[in-house]
């Protein structure tokens, strides 16, 4: 998945799109006091910013009008940083919905919008409507701003790391790869989607066994994540996990704990402890752990992550049935074969819900 600096990419696109609106004053004071509180880290007033915007602008100027749907664009990136996913959904639909009914489907602003949708229906496990999503954006961007355009490269790259969501690996590297090819040449290597890029194809090969090429990529994008965007981000904490993801399945435990708390720490910080990214943390601790026999922090990792993951994303989704899984096997390899038996078929029924009984 591609950092929030590539959906303030998006951005840049979206408001340049209405640059003729006549009611621009009230609008450009808005999004620089919206600019202000997500560079001081006041997310929370940012979206209250914009939430008022959003109904002031719909009381005054009408439901579609674009002022209102930079108010909505910006609303839902900010509840998609949040972890709000639910809330992102809504509003980029109704975003959606509003360009729908005023003819604007062939804008690379639309386009944009279905992409941050398709990043919501991912996190929410609704693969197959991302899919749609992301496919309706490459083809409306191909036809404004051809094959080679990062805008493009950024939702190639979504759209990889969605088929490696569904485990359709060779469909993600072919994306990936292709995503890839284009931020070098037009962004350069020193670019946070480049490094997203090779996070996402490090990962992927680790699923793929190609471990080599899993720990190449992963530590290139550890290094350029931290020159780039710093050491005390989310996205600098995910590289830190995938790569402590990378050697805990090779068995090199030593190398992976470490990188798995810095990850941690990492996260409550910058998002607090109820952000579904924290959660994704806390269940690799939990795995960890129980490989290496310390199966009482394991399961204090899993059921805080499993607490979360209600909260934030809900119990029919994959990740939940993810923690159900790895509280199942961590029971029955400490003896406890009713609890393990519960947790696994529940966990198997979700999925089974969710993602289809192959």
């Amino acid at each position: 998945m591609q950092p929030y600096s590539a959906c303030l990419l998006f951005l840049c696109f979206v408001v340049a799109g209405y640059g003729q609106v006549p009611e621009v004053a009230s609008t450009d004071s808005l999004l620089e006091q919206h600019e202000q509180l997500l560079a001081s880290g006041n997310l929370e007033q940012a979206i209250a910013l914009m939430q008022s915007a959003a109904e002031q602008s719909k009381a005054e100027l009408g439901e579609n009008h674009p002022d209102r749907l930079i108010y909505l664009d910006l609303l839902g990136m900010d509840y998609f940083e949040m972890g709000a996913f639910a809330e992102a959904q809504s509003t980029l639909l109704a975003a959606k919905a509003a360009r729908n009914s005023l003819g604007l489907t062939d804008e690379v602003a639309y386009a944009t919008n279905l992409d941050r949708l398709g990043q919501a229906y991912t996190e929410l496990g609704k693969y197959e409507q991302a899919e749609v999503e992301y496919t309706d954006a490459l083809r409306i961007l191909e036809a404004i701003q051809g094959k080679t355009d990062p805008v493009y490269a950024v939702t190639l790259s979504n759209l990889g790391d969605l088929y490696w969501s569904m485990n359709q690996y060779e469909k993600a590297e072919r994306y990936l790869l292709e995503a890839l090819a284009i931020q070098e040449d037009k962004l350069g290597k020193e670019n946070p989607d480049y490094a997203a890029t090779l996070n996402d194809l490090g990962t992927l090969n680790q699923f793929m066994g190609n471990t080599a090429e899993a720990e190449r990529y992963l530590l290139e994008s550890k290094e350029l994540t931290g020159k780039v965007l710093g050491t005390n981000t989310p996205a600098y904490a995910n590289a830190l996990h995938n790569l402590g993801n990378l050697y805990w399945s090779m068995n090199n435990f030593s190398k992976a704990e470490p990188l798995m708390l810095q990850t941690r720490d990492i996260l409550a910080n910058t998002l607090g402890t109820e952000h579904p990214y924290y959660a994704y943390s806390l269940s690799g601790l939990g795995v960890l752990y129980k490989d290496m026999g310390a199966y009482d922090k394991a399961e204090a990792c899993y059921l805080e992550s499993k607490e979360l993951r209600a909260k934030t994303v809900g119990t029919e989704h994959p990740e939940y049935a993810h923690d159900l899984r790895n509280l199942g096997t961590l029971y029955r390899r400490m003896g406890q074969y009713d609890k393990a038996e519960n947790y696994l078929l529940e966990a198997l029924a979700i999925q089974e819900r969710t993602l289809g009984s192959e």
